[in-house]
């Protein structure tokens, strides 16, 4: 399973999804331990303005689907992102922070959980949870512990 996670140059997660400058890509084994992990240098920070968001959002699309990502795990996302990812049927988490490697590691199990009730769910039952976090409010995470109403929570 691979998760993309946007990093600084340290290696902690970027708060700043469609303006990171590194996105890593964490690769799990089938018992959810780290088996790979790449940071790949995107330069959406300077992309970010370059032409319509449409066009950025099609460039982070392009991204995810060449590194084959299965999830996506971050701070925060846009609603037009959040809305093209869930498309995609990527699983996304929310709220993430710290270092990227750990956070991919206590991530593994809820999302391979999410990947096979998706499956069991089939394509009319397909939850929709990017969309449904990206519209709580401050408040609404706060009272979550942090996390968006409808996303994953990323720490058992």
């Amino acid at each position: 399973m691979k998760i993309a996670i946007p990093v600084d140059a340290d290696g902690n997660v970027d708060p700043r999804w469609g303006r990171a400058r590194y996105v890593a890509i964490a690769e799990t084994d089938p018992l959810h331990r780290l088996a790979g992990f790449s940071t790949h240098l995107v330069r959406w920070d300077e992309l970010h303005d370059a032409g319509t968001h449409g066009a950025h959002h099609a460039r982070i699309v392009r991204f995810l689907r060449e590194q084959e990502a299965d999830a996506v795990a971050a701070a925060h996302l846009g609603p037009g992102i959040a809305r093209s990812i869930d498309k995609m049927g990527l699983v996304v988490l929310t709220g993430a922070a710290g270092d990227a490697r750990s956070l991919a590691q206590a991530a593994a199990p809820k999302i391979a959980a999410e990947i096979e009730r998706r499956a069991a769910a089939g394509p009319d039952g397909i939850a929709t949870r990017t969309a449904q976090a990206t519209q709580a409010s401050q408040s609404e995470q706060s009272a979550n512990g942090g996390f968006a109403r409808g996303s994953l929570p990323i720490v058992p």
